[in-house]
C-alpha cells in the first residue's frame, strides 16, 4: 500500500511547476515567490483530509496558492512590486481555470489511463511487472519464477515502463485535447 506521504510527493512534482508560474503571474519578488508556493503545500500537507479527491488537485493547490498571494499582498501592499493588479490577477485566475477545463487533471484520470494501457500489454509483460511492483520481486527472483534470464526481466520491465509512460501520456493529452477521442495505445513495437 502507498503512503499518503508518498502519493503527497508525486502530486508536489506534478504541480509545482504550474503553481510556480501561478505564483509568478501574482508576485514579483522572486524569493517571495519560493516561500509562497512552500507554503501553499505545506498548507496543502495540513488540510489533505478535507480535499476532494474526485476534483483536480491543481486548481485546489492553486486555491491556497492564491489566498497565500492575498495575504503577501496585504502584508506587502505599499511595495509597487510585491503584487501585481486585482485585474491582472483575475485575468490569470481564468487562464488557469481554462487550462484546468481539461481531463486528465485527476489522480483518478491517471490510474485509469494506467488501467486501460496495462490491460494492452501481453500477459507475460502484465506478470512481470506484477511481480515486480505488487509483490516487490527483484529481477532475479522474477527471473526464476518465470523462467527468464535477469537481463531479460529488465528488458521487460524497462521496455514495459516506457510503452506505458507513452501509452498513459497519449491517453490524458487526447483527454484533454480531444474528449471524443478513442485513447488510442501507441504502437507495441518490441513491448
Amino acid at each position: 500500500m502507498v503512503a499518503a506521504h508518498d502519493v503527497f510527493e508525486i502530486l508536489i512534482r506534478e504541480h509545482e511547476p504550474r503553481l510556480r508560474a501561478y505564483v509568478s503571474t501574482l508576485v514579483r519578488d522572486s524569493a517571495a515567490i519560493d516561500d509562497l508556493v512552500q507554503e501553499a503545500f505545506v498548507v496543502a500537507w495540513r488540510n489533505l483530509a478535507r480535499y476532494d479527491r474526485t476534483l483536480p488537485f491543481g486548481p485546489w493547490i492553486r486555491g491556497i496558492g492564491h489566498k497565500l498571494c492575498l495575504a503577501h499582498h496585504r502584508k506587502h501592499q505599499r511595495s509597487k512590486l510585491a503584487f501585481v493588479g486585482d485585474d491582472v490577477m483575475q485575468h490569470f485566475d481564468h487562464l488557469f481555470a481554462e487550462l484546468d477545463a481539461h481531463g486528465g487533471d485527476t489522480l483518478q484520470d491517471e490510474l485509469a489511463s494506467l488501467r486501460v494501457c496495462f490491460e494492452k500489454l501481453p500477459e507475460h509483460q502484465q506478470n512481470v511487472l506484477r511481480l515486480h511492483y505488487e509483490d516487490q520481486l527483484d529481477c532475479g527472483a522474477i527471473g526464476q519464477s518465470t523462467g527468464r534470464t535477469r537481463e531479460a526481466v529488465k528488458k521487460l520491465l524497462q521496455r514495459g515502463r516506457a510503452w506505458l509512460g507513452d501509452c498513459i501520456a497519449q491517453r490524458l493529452a487526447a483527454m484533454g485535447l480531444d474528449a471524443m477521442g478513442d485513447g488510442a495505445a501507441p504502437s507495441r513495437g518490441n513491448a
